[in-house]
């Protein structure tokens, strides 16, 4: 919501309602600034003098929207405790916006438990509004991200099996180059036992 500065003057009252018969009206006044934000709250300094017709003159400022609501709390200073006087409640919307052509001087009846008892008047200027930033929220329902998924390891034989998978084929290759070797050495000697029956058999004839 756009909001904008109040340049507020709290002027006087008049006709207030007596509240203490002792002793003399000692008026001040808390002005609040109540809006669905935040609640500002400024107060004027107690007029000794003019009893139910004090004079303030104390300038405010405040920070409003248009939906704020400007509350004046008339109350009388007193030594056992201070009284409510009366009290004034003036939307924000329904003060005329004249930016630029100074100050605007109203005037509003002050209400005593419901009824109508005296007056009072105060100044206003707005300044010019102030636009609030506004923050992009994303809509909708919010995916988590979808992790990747790494392959799968190609498992590796151990270095144990390694070991033994080396150590059975050295020893077929030798065997197999053994065997070679053996029928080489038969062939080159003339094969052994079938040669020496044939020796035998010249021997006899």
């Amino acid at each position: 919501m756009d909001q904008m500065p109040l340049d507020l003057t709290v002027l006087s009252a008049k006709d207030l309602k007596k509240v203490v018969h002792i002793s003399k009206t000692k008026a001040y006044v808390v002005v609040k600034i109540s809006s669905d934000l935040r609640t500002e709250q400024k107060t004027t300094p107690v007029d000794h003098d003019g009893r139910e017709n004090p004079t303030w003159n104390c300038n405010m400022e405040f920070t409003i929207d248009e939906g704020s609501i400007i509350v004046f709390q008339l109350r009388c200073k007193r030594s056992l405790g201070d009284r409510d006087i009366g009290e004034v409640n003036v939307p924000i919307k329904n003060l005329p916006h004249n930016l630029g052509n100074g100050k605007q001087v109203v005037s509003y009846p002050v209400f005593t438990k419901g009824e109508s008892k005296g007056e009072l008047s105060f100044s206003y200027e707005f300044g010019q509004k102030v636009v609030q930033p506004q923050t992009d929220y994303p809509t909708g329902n919010v995916k988590e991200p979808v992790g990747t998924s790494s392959p799968a390891p190609i498992p590796q034989p151990s270095k144990n099996k390694r070991k033994i998978g080396f150590r059975a084929a050295t020893e077929i290759v030798s065997t197999v180059i053994g065997g070679i070797g053996t029928a080489l050495i038969l062939k080159a000697t003339g094969g052994g036992g079938d040669d020496d029956d044939d020796d035998d058999d010249d021997d006899e004839n």
